[in-house]
């Protein structure tokens, strides 16, 4: 899918690609574009058709390329996954030529964008020139880290007050569902910081050098971002390790109320077995065998057995 925007007498409208003037900034957004949109814009931006598919089907590192006639920056940016819930990273390709165009090329769909065209109508001055328009990208990037941070603070709430009350009611599948949306973050928000350091040292000529200094505030935010992610990753981590050691503790018990079990029943077919090893004719046969309260001898010598280890298990909680 390509879109094309443009700004025509203040006001930043959807245009075609035949429209796009070197007289004014053009933001060309190419998501997951066919092969025939991929030989347009390469035949319109002089970018090698093998570097775009290069790009659009190999898993890059974020990175900066500086050129004389366009510069390419290679982001992170977070998308959800409809299979998994979770929070995942995609590659977002930035290319800035000399002629004030904006390509965007990337697989998945990001908020950012979509959050970035409601702004169109009532900030027009984001397409001031592609410093400011890459700066609004950034931030709108960021913006959307700090609210999938925020959604998983109250989870964070949930899964700790689960494992206090009742453990088995926890979901492992849950804390792994954050942990890998935590790692994914991380990824995004080391790999952009290194791409915002270096776009403010300059390294890309098509870009403003009087604005560079915004992206300062970007690289802050980043860090303090980071700062939060990690917390939450402590946290999570400290929540896993309670739950193992409590499972742990619960294999435990079972383990004491099976010996208990297995106690009571022991003590009496011990009893019932030294009865049963005797012979007919035996100088060593107890003298007990052909008392007329013999039998009921055994079952009380059973049952009181049975009576003190089950007291002594309850003093000791085995129950």
């Amino acid at each position: 899918m390509l879109r094309v925007y443009s700004k025509k007498r203040g006001k930043i409208v959807p245009g075609m690609l035949r429209d796009i003037s070197a007289a004014r900034v053009d933001w060309i957004d190419c998501l997951s574009p066919t092969l025939k949109e991929q030989e347009t814009i390469s035949k319109r931006f002089g970018i090698p058709l093998a570097d775009i598919d290069k790009l659009l089907r190999k898993e890059i590192r974020p990175h900066v390329y500086s050129g004389r006639r366009f510069s390419a920056i290679v982001l992170v940016a977070p998308y959800h996954s409809l299979k998994s819930k979770a929070i995942k990273k995609a590659p977002l390709v930035i290319f800035v030529n000399s002629d004030k165009d904006i390509l965007t090329l990337h697989n998945k769909p990001f908020e950012a964008f979509d959050e970035l065209i409601k702004d169109f109508e009532s900030r027009p001055e984001i397409f001031r020139n592609p410093t400011k328009f890459l700066y609004e990208l950034l931030d709108q990037i960021n913006q959307n880290c700090y609210i999938l941070l925020e959604n998983v603070e109250p989870q964070l709430d949930v899964l700790e007050a689960v494992v206090f009350k009742n453990h088995q009611d926890i979901s492992t599948r849950e804390i792994f569902r954050l942990r890998k949306s935590l790692m994914y973050l991380h990824k995004i928000l080391i790999g952009n910081r290194e791409i915002v350091n270096m776009i403010e040292k300059g390294t890309i000529p098509q870009l403003s050098k009087s604005e560079l200094l915004d992206f300062r505030h970007l690289y802050n935010d980043i860090i303090n971002l980071a700062d939060v992610r990690d917390t939450y990753h402590d946290i999570l981590s400290s929540i896993m390790e309670m739950y193992l050691s409590q499972v742990s503790n619960s294999l435990n018990i079972i383990m004491k109320r099976l010996t208990a079990w297995g106690s009571l029943i022991l003590i009496p077919t011990l009893i019932a077995s030294i009865y049963g090893m005797n012979f007919k004719i035996s100088a060593f046969n107890m003298p007990e065998l052909h008392w007329k309260y013999g039998y009921l001898f055994s079952l009380g010598l059973m049952a009181v057995s049975v009576a003190l280890l089950a007291y002594y298990f309850k003093r000791k909680n085995w129950f």
